[in-house]
């Protein structure tokens, strides 16, 4: 079994009565939800792990950018005269 902290929260009525309503909905207890939804915001607040993956790299993103960039110049996405609708 996990290591488990027991924690007394004071959350307004209407929060409450919406617990209850999920936790009856689900067949859950009410700390089973409140457990749930505090694990669902704490994983939405994670940062994104390729977000920053190369800070350590300026010179490499530049030589991609700039490689992207003449492939644009080079070789159009579009074809002008395209049969089409």
């Amino acid at each position: 079994m996990s290591d488990t902290v027991t924690l007394k929260v004071s959350i307004p009525k209407g929060t409450y009565r919406a617990v209850q309503q999920v936790a009856e909905q689900r067949h859950k207890t009410e700390a089973e939800v409140v457990i749930e939804a505090v694990q669902a915001f704490l994983e939405k607040s994670q940062p994104d792990p390729l977000l920053g993956l190369f800070a350590d790299e300026p010179d490499l993103i530049d030589e991609i950018a700039s490689e992207a960039m003449r492939g644009r110049e080079n070789t159009p996405l579009r074809l002008s005269g395209a049969a089409g609708g």
